[in-house]
């Protein structure tokens, strides 16, 4: 259930891209420390 709520919506789309992008690099830098 998708609740409407246009004032947040811009920011958690920003929060959650964000999010993501620190969690790939997060992975990234996870498997280079792995592989020495």
């Amino acid at each position: 259930m998708k609740l409407k709520m246009p004032r947040v919506t811009g920011d958690s789309m920003k929060l959650k891209r964000k999010a993501k992008q620190d969690y790939v690099n997060y992975e990234k830098s996870f498997h280079n420390n792995k592989s020495f």
